[in-house]
């Protein structure tokens, strides 16, 4: 964290922050609760019908949630609530059938 007399001082601002490897953004699970780097999870968003995808090129657009491509963490998201709060509707959030058949096969993480 710059010293707080940094803020506002754009030039010694910018030399303090740019120090590093740079921006990496980092996504919770929404299953685990774990801080992980964006790339690491998996992204979903609602379709126009209502149903959970994975968003694999991650230029979806509205409200989106990620998961860790854990097995336990895909499981859980069949059984609890917490799509339901992270998308914030009131009505029913059904996982596509494709999408676990998807991420079975590919295995890998997308971003």
């Amino acid at each position: 964290m710059p010293p707080r007399r940094a803020i506002g001082n754009p030039k010694l601002r910018n030399l303090l922050m740019s120090r590093g490897t740079g921006h990496i953004p980092i996504r919770t699970c929404i299953s685990c609760n774990a801080r992980r780097n964006k790339k690491d999870l998996i992204k979903l968003i609602l379709n126009d019908d209502g149903m959970v995808i994975r968003d694999t090129d991650g230029k979806g657009e509205g409200r989106s949630a990620y998961v860790c491509p854990d097995e336990a963490c895909l499981r859980s998201l069949r059984t609890n609530k917490r799509l339901k709060r992270a998308f914030r509707t009131g009505g029913v959030v059904s996982v596509h059938p494709d999408f676990f058949r998807a991420v079975n096969n590919a295995g890998t993480p997308g971003g």
